[in-house]
């Protein structure tokens, strides 16, 4: 009997630890799917893994996980220019010093959203981001936190060039590099050479320029970073064009470019290919491991009872109640097979509704495309950028459909900034403006809505001449509905209104029902009317 105690006694620490572990198992799922979601720029799915890393967290006091999953979230904050939110997220978190290197992680996220926070005054914006870098790079220099020491000194060597803090600037984009190098970081050791580079250009140190760029090209040649690359061709380009030399700098523009459509096309691809497989696999697959580790716990216990009744030599009534647990264990069994044939069912129907929405999108991709190349009479790269931007607005808007609903609501916002994000990355130079108010669209329709402002933002970047270099897109209630704006206070010639880019954008304000069309030539300035969902 004192055997039988005491193995009950250490059963709960058994319980308690396989416990611990499959929480453990269940965030690193968590955080590797927000990875991938982030890698690839679904922004809404990446923030959904980070809430329910919090949530878990939450519940089991883990401090740590909390803070981590808090960190990524303000980056994506950032990346979609919610700098506030970035902000308070990190500010709400408590006694960060305990962890230092996720303190100093903190630090560095927060001194890039004042930096970008352009809403903030320039004084308390200069002096929050001295404070926050000055800290976390003596945090980093006191732990020996390599990484976490270059990516600060990276950021506050590239404001300083912005500030034209020259000599400081390029001292800590030098220790940048070199500290990415200890550490093996080829591709963030090369990002900071292209800022030391365009500090140089910024300065007007041409004899340093003509020496490092050449080797700047032959270390991103023959990579997919796209991105750097993209950034590296536009730097050499610029010192060709203020010398009038327009041959170099046409070439080295349209190296630029053709990265910035590699980029495009290559995240494009992985959104295509991963976003339902990553998304709906590692749904069910998560609900099937959930009920087979029911199924090992339930057996676990089992195989303990059988261990009590061999050490004890249970007598006849301990068999019949043994009995009855085994009968509950099979009834269990049973309904864990029902309701993974239950959600078999339900994944097989979600997959024709996928196939029907898809193939809805891609016909009418097909048909803007065959609108479009009416008037495309020879091969330019503006055309395929012009294809790149639309299969992307539709494509953008599957990343926030609900899976488990049909015709499901969209905040119109959030898709917005995604679109715009997008033309920032291939290089519009205006400084776009967004106040859209809440408001949720169907589905079906906000794809039109998307394509009007991809549309708008394709015309501002080929065609504008702006007086302001703004672009002010507004979304503001009224009585009857809300009030579509947009602006980029560039004068239109007189018969812009029969060019194809001004019809579409009309016949699309049709498709969403809108009413009271305006196009103002002389300010560049579309306005309509429309009812929410």
């Amino acid at each position: 009997m004192k055997i039988f105690l005491l193995a009950l006694l250490f059963l709960p620490v058994l319980v308690s630890a396989q416990t611990s572990a499959e929480i453990q198992d269940e965030l690193k799922v968590h955080f590797k799917l927000a990875d991938q979601y982030n890698d690839i720029a679904l922004y809404v799915e990446c923030l959904g893994e980070l809430d329910a890393i919090i949530e878990i967290s939450n519940n089991n006091n883990l401090e740590e996980s909390l803070i981590k999953a808090s960190i990524k979230k303000a980056e994506i904050f950032r990346k979609t220019q919610s700098f506030e939110r970035g902000i308070n997220l990190l500010e709400s978190l408590k006694e960060t010093e305990r962890f230092p290197q996720l303190h100093v992680q903190k630090l560095g996220r927060l001194a890039a959203l004042y930096a970008e926070n352009g809403a903030l005054d320039p004084k308390v914006q200069d002096d929050s981001v001295a404070a926050f870098t000055a800290e976390g790079i003596d945090l980093a220099l006191k732990f020996g936190f390599v990484g976490e020491e270059a990516g600060l000194r990276n950021e506050l060597g590239f404001r300083q060039n912005r500030h034209r803090d020259f000599d400081n600037g390029l001292e800590n984009l030098l220790r940048s590099a070199e500290l990415f190098q200890t550490i093996g970081d080829k591709e963030n050791e090369a990002g900071a050479l292209i800022n030391v580079l365009d500090l140089y250009v910024n300065k007007g140190d041409f004899d340093r320029f003509d020496s490092l760029y050449p080797i700047l090209v032959s270390q991103v040649e023959g990579t997919d970073w796209h991105s750097a690359q993209g950034k590296l061709f536009s730097i050499i380009a610029a010192p060709f064009d203020a010398k009038d030399d327009t041959v170099s700098a046409y070439y080295w523009m349209s190296l630029a470019n053709s990265q910035t459509v590699q980029q495009i096309e290559k995240t494009n691809s992985a959104q295509m290919a991963a976003f339902k497989i990553i998304h709906d696999t590692n749904i069910y697959k998560e609900d099937a491991l959930r009920k087979s580790r029911d199924l090992e716990r339930q057996n676990s216990k089992t195989q303990q009872l059988y261990f009590f009744i061999v050490i004890l030599i249970l007598v006849v009534i301990i068999v019949i109640l043994i009995f009855f647990r085994e009968r509950r264990l099979k009834q269990t069994l049973n309904r864990t097979v029902m309701d993974l044939n239950i959600l078999n069912e339900k994944y097989q129907m979600l997959m024709v509704e996928s196939n029907h929405r898809i193939k809805n999108n891609l016909q009418m991709i097909i048909s803007m495309l065959e609108y479009t190349k009416k008037r495309a009479k020879n091969y330019d790269p503006k055309f395929v950028m012009s294809i790149s931007s639309k299969i992307r607005t539709i494509s953008a808007l599957h990343k926030h459909l609900y899976l488990d609903v049909h015709n499901g609501m969209v905040e119109l916002a959030p898709y917005f900034s995604e679109i715009i994000e997008h033309y920032k990355a291939i290089g519009i130079n205006y400084e776009i403006n967004q106040a859209v108010c809440p408001v949720q669209i169907q589905g079906e329709r906000i794809v039109y809505f998307g394509l009007i402002l991809n549309e708008m933002l394709a015309n501002t970047l080929q065609h504008g001449e702006s007086n302001s270099d703004q672009v002010i897109i507004e979304v503001k209630t009224h009585k009857e509905g809300y009030t579509f704006i947009y602006s980029d206070d560039s004068v239109h010639p007189e018969k812009a209104s029969e060019g194809i880019g001004v019809g579409l954008i009309e016949k699309l304000v049709k498709r969403v029902k809108g009413v009271d069309y305006k196009l103002d030539l002389q300010k560049g300035k579309y306005e309509f009317s429309f009812k929410s969902d």
